[in-house]
């Protein structure tokens, strides 16, 4: 076993940086977001079939997430070998 631990490990950071506490007012937000989604389920079901408003949360999740990855400054895989290992 290696004896020499980071002082971030000790204080449970993480290699690339310690986050920190998350703020009250970030964490009253995610609440707020995550039970309107409660919400927009029990709206959504009373007017459309299960599959297909599945299937329509699905798309909307998947828009939303390609928006947050397009503005993100990170570079995109290239290459075949590189989008093979996102198949598991």
């Amino acid at each position: 076993m290696n004896a020499r631990v980071s002082a971030s490990a000790v204080r449970g950071g993480t290699a690339t940086g310690d986050l920190g506490r998350p703020s009250a007012l970030g964490m009253v937000w995610l609440m707020a977001i995550y039970g309107a989604c409660f919400v927009g389920i029990q709206i959504g079901l009373r007017d459309a079939p299960a599959l297909w408003f599945a299937a329509l949360r699905a798309i909307v999740a998947g828009s939303a997430l390609l928006a947050v990855a397009g503005v993100q400054p990170r570079p995109v895989p290239s290459g075949g070998r590189a989008w093979g290992l996102f198949k598991a």
